[in-house]
């Protein structure tokens, strides 16, 4: 009965995984294709059209390795249809840098987002005109530093062995993480930690000042237009 029943949630969440796959598969290349457009006709995209557009990608990407990743964990394949060593690195690793370059694009966007509502007054008026080149590059850049705190796990997955052992840490039926000592695991943590607090830090910072400048447009905008009904002429 338990085994039924352990069936029957592996199943249920399988299908619910492949579900939202499709879905956002789906979504993602539709937000794909509107964008291509704007660069094919020669029309002068915004700012913020590059990352939205590479988000779109780096997600299509990410949710077709996730299902082929996906398949080695519900579905059986036995001793013989194991993944081998270089095929765990590769597909761990890239499933990785794709999430990283997904971080790093978010990251570009918000910032992107808050400098083009930052008033002309403000130090961030000038990168206003930067060319979708110059935002690009910088992306790259950022992707290749925030990517470098992931190296590690090109190293430490490997092909799970016939044999088992509680040392041993599974991420599918194929792939596992070969145990790290105790000084290198927690250094990689408090530096994953600081990477990920830093940019979660300034895309916050970003996102406030957003919401910032929205509310005190608001409040110009409630203003004057309280002013121009009022029966008394405005000085």
């Amino acid at each position: 009965m338990n085994k039924a029943k352990r069936l029957y949630s592996n199943i249920h969440i399988r299908n619910t995984m492949y579900t939202v796959t499709d879905v956002g598969v789906m979504a993602n290349a539709l937000l794909l294709l509107v964008h291509i457009p704007l660069h094919i006709t020669g029309h002068r995209p915004k700012p913020t059209d590059l990352p939205i557009g590479l988000l779109a990608l780096i997600h299509l990407v990410i949710l077709l390795i996730n299902g082929f990743i996906a398949s080695d964990i519900f579905i059986p394949r036995g001793g013989g249809g194991r993944w081998d060593d270089l095929t765990c690195k590769l597909l761990i690793y890239l499933y990785r840098l794709m999430r990283d370059f997904s971080i790093c694009a978010t990251f570009l966007l918000s910032v992107l987002q808050a400098i083009t509502l930052s008033p002309r007054s403000s130090c961030l008026a000038e990168f206003k005109h930067k060319s979708s080149c110059y935002n690009l590059c910088f992306l790259l850049f950022l992707w290749v530093i925030y990517s470098s705190f992931s190296s590690h796990l090109f190293i430490s997955i490997a092909a799970t062995p016939n044999w088992t052992s509680d040392n041993f840490m599974y991420v599918t039926e194929s792939c596992s993480f070969i145990p790290m000592t105790f000084f290198l695991r927690h250094s990689l943590s408090t530096l994953l930690t600081f990477r990920e607090f830093s940019f979660i830090g300034i895309m916050a910072l970003s996102n406030g000042y957003i919401v910032a400048l929205l509310c005190r447009h608001k409040g110009q905008s409630q203003r004057l237009h309280s002013t121009s009904l009022s029966p008394v002429s405005s000085p």
